[in-house]
């Protein structure tokens, strides 16, 4: 079917992060489908936000953009109907945060394309905003993805999931979400000051001067980053379903895109 689809030459634009807004040299992997509707990824290097890629036009095909290649990812869909702006002879695609958690859900699907090209993309984007309170990622993923394949999704499939709340002694109290809709707070006890590093092993001895217990609430089941430009850590909380959650922390060079 692929072959009988006509071909589109895209001129990706890619926003800026909330940590390149902070002064993160922020790259980017850029993930699609190509002619032949196999999933291509593109490496985007620090300062590079456009790129010129060919992609089928018969579906919802979704075009992905991961800052760093493990933040939240800004996307978009192009489909047969949807006009596209023309710069010069390419076609241009502007992709949103607000698109990337519909546009991850279809390239998670993309092997049951013909499933995806049913799904109301902009109608599915609005659904997880307000079902999510404002943050799209904040949705049960599974419960949709099930959905669509089974050719049944309606807006009763879109729930937001149970959020949690943990505290982490850590060395600075100045943390940046990666995800631009995260709609929990970080609140810094002082009190909870301590010079022990309570087991955890920072880079390059991070933190040795002292430690402010850190509470973040609204963690929803998955992987939630952060990032303190004042001391160079990322850190990464994971929470399960049921309400447990693990983290990693350390230098921001420590998780570089390989």
């Amino acid at each position: 079917m692929f072959d009988l689809m006509p071909r589109v030459r895209l001129q990706v634009h890619i926003p800026k992060s909330v940590w390149q807004e902070a002064g993160v040299p922020v790259s980017h992997l850029l993930v699609y489908p190509d002619e032949s509707g196999e999933l291509q990824r593109l490496f985007l290097p620090a300062g590079v936000r456009t790129a010129v890629i060919k992609v089928q036009r018969g579906y919802n095909v979704p075009v992905l953009a991961y800052p760093l290649g493990r933040l939240p990812p800004a996307g978009g869909c192009v489909s047969s109907h949807v006009q596209l702006n023309l710069i010069g002879t390419d076609n241009v695609l502007p992709l949103r945060y607000r698109y990337g958690p519909a546009a991850q859900l279809l390239q998670d699907l993309w092997q049951m394309s013909e499933r995806c090209q049913t799904v109301c993309v902009d109608a599915l984007v609005i659904e997880m905003e307000n079902e999510g309170d404002g943050d799209p990622w904040n949705c049960d993923f599974d419960r949709v993805k099930g959905a669509i394949a089974r050719g049944r999704l309606n807006r009763l499939h879109v729930r937001s999931m149970s959020t949690t709340t943990t505290s982490i002694e850590l060395p600075t109290e100045d943390w940046i979400p990666g995800n631009s809709f995260f709609k929990g707070a970080i609140e810094v006890n002082q009190e909870g000051e301590t010079g022990d590093l309570g087991g955890e092993v920072y880079a390059d001895g991070a933190g040795r001067g002292g430690m402010v217990q850190v509470r973040f609430s609204g963690l929803y089941p998955g992987r939630h980053v952060f990032f303190s430009p004042t001391s160079g850590l990322e850190l990464h909380i994971y929470a399960d379903k049921k309400g447990d959650c693990r983290y990693v922390c350390n230098s921001l060079a420590y998780f570089a895109y390989q």
